[in-house]
């Protein structure tokens, strides 16, 4: 009786935890993926706070089958930094350098 009176409370504090552990999971998700559509909502215009300008692009480069990269600086397009962004392979064939390119900013986020 005593062991299965204590298999009984673990398994209660095991139900527990794990409850637990699926609310903060979830509600941390719910958290991220609200941040994110926010954000989204502000490029697209439907809130202000997106500042939108227009660059000239200077470089773009193909650095794997996936990553199809313009850059709007003097800096080089081979270092990390907020004076390039990743295309699609689509979007990237329709610029060329020297084209203009409008970037988004959102206040609060580093990259455009």
């Amino acid at each position: 009786m005593v062991v299965g009176d204590f298999l009984k409370l673990n398994e209660r504090k095991i139900n527990f935890f794990a409850s637990l552990i699926l609310i903060v999971v979830g509600a941390l998700g719910v958290y991220v993926t609200s941040n994110k559509l926010e954000t989204m909502r502000r490029i697209r215009g439907d809130e202000p706070g997106a500042i939108s300008k227009e660059h000239i692009i200077t470089d773009k480069r193909i650095m794997s089958h996936r990553a199809h990269w313009v850059a709007w600086s003097d800096k080089s397009i081979m270092l990390p930094g907020n004076h390039r962004n990743c295309l699609s392979g689509d979007l990237w064939t329709k610029y060329d350098i020297g084209d203009q390119i409008e970037i988004v900013y959102v206040p609060g986020d580093s990259k455009p």
